[in-house]
């Protein structure tokens, strides 16, 4: 999957980019008030991969739903997150399959 430049979340566009790294050691973060989700491409000096960086673009979006929702307290769950993410991931990457395979249809 190639990240997306900007989503939409709740009506508020979100901007997605991807700086080298952060200085927290952190995967990606995402600010509702800055509008932004942004996902490192390294990660304790080694390339994050695709589908790490994938996941984790999923992972910052189920914080920004979850955030838009006002449901902090389950956004603070990283347990919760981590698991929902994986699923969202996983749905996703099964979609692009069918899509590539030509089952159910076009991708619009």
């Amino acid at each position: 999957m190639e990240l997306p430049s900007k989503i939409r979340i709740g009506g508020q566009e979100i901007e997605v980019s991807q700086p080298e790294k952060f200085e927290d050691g952190k995967l990606g973060r995402c600010c509702l008030a800055n509008g932004y989700i942004k996902i490192a491409k390294m990660f304790d000096g080694l390339a994050q991969s695709e589908s790490s960086k994938e996941n984790t673009f999923w992972h910052e979006v189920v914080h920004a739903i979850l955030d838009t929702m006002g449901e902090v307290e389950l956004s603070n769950n990283e347990k919760f997150v981590c698991s929902f993410a994986g699923f969202m991931t996983e749905c996703y990457r099964s979609m692009e399959e069918d899509w590539e395979n030509g089952i159910h249809g076009t991708r619009t």
